[in-house]
């Protein structure tokens, strides 16, 4: 609301500015308003490019900080830099996003309902394409995690189609495969989890999700086969 204040302010001043210049040189009706279009769409497109180009430069701040949970392993100081980032900001998608990202942190932490309440601070009207999959799939892990299978099994479902295009991924194959595996073990197909299991260990070997499955592993003895 405050954008679009500003955007009829400044074209009611304007409309202004140009109504004295038109009295003072005398321009004719057409050529104040050509004039008076021209200028104004030259600020829209301005206002465009500015946003554009601030929007990018914001997202490139954002993905600058993934190194330090993924590579460094630090989710403390990556929700000290995200949180940093999200004080006075005002789009909703970008906010989101952090959001998604202080999700990530608090699940490396083991905090999973400090995860969800972060999840729970996401407007999903403003959460599209990839960030939507990611979003879903961290909804479920964390449910998952939670124990409320039914929850997860739902999100599951309604990210089917982001499951199947990122099952393949170098950055979120194998949560994919974490995925299968906890929803086979809430539909107690222990059999399909093994194998699962098995696959992840196989095509991701040393990924830090390969620590999960293990823990799944541990939590059945039988290898997930006894059904």
């Amino acid at each position: 609301m405050k954008r679009k204040a500003i955007i009829w302010i400044s074209a009611c001043f304007l409309g202004l500015l140009l109504g004295i210049l038109k009295g003072y040189f005398d321009w004719p009706d057409a050529v104040f308003w050509k004039i008076y279009l021209t200028i104004g769409a030259a600020a829209i497109v301005g206002a465009y490019l500015f946003n554009l180009i601030w929007y990018r430069r914001f997202a490139g701040r954002i993905n600058a900080l993934l190194p330090i949970l993924r590579e460094e392993k630090n989710p403390d100081r990556y929700i000290e830099e995200n949180q940093k980032l999200l004080e006075g900001l005002r789009p909703q998608g970008l906010r989101a996003v952090l959001h998604i990202n202080l999700c990530a942190a608090y699940c490396q932490k083991k905090e999973f309902d400090r995860a969800k309440e972060q999840l729970g601070m996401v407007n999903p009207k403003y959460v599209r394409k990839l960030n939507r999959v990611i979003y879903l799939m961290d909804m479920a892990y964390v449910h998952f995690y939670l124990g409320e299978q039914q929850e997860a099994l739902a999100a599951m479902e309604e990210n089917r189609k982001g499951l199947q295009e990122l099952a393949e991924s170098e950055s979120y194959g194998s949560l994919v495969c974490v995925l299968h595996v906890f929803e086979a073990l809430a539909q107690e197909k222990n059999s399909r989890a093994a194998e699962l299991l098995d696959m992840a260990r196989q095509k991701w070997p040393g990924d830090q999700l390969l620590e999960e499955l293990d823990i799944l592993s541990r939590k059945n003895p039988g290898g997930f086969r006894s059904e």
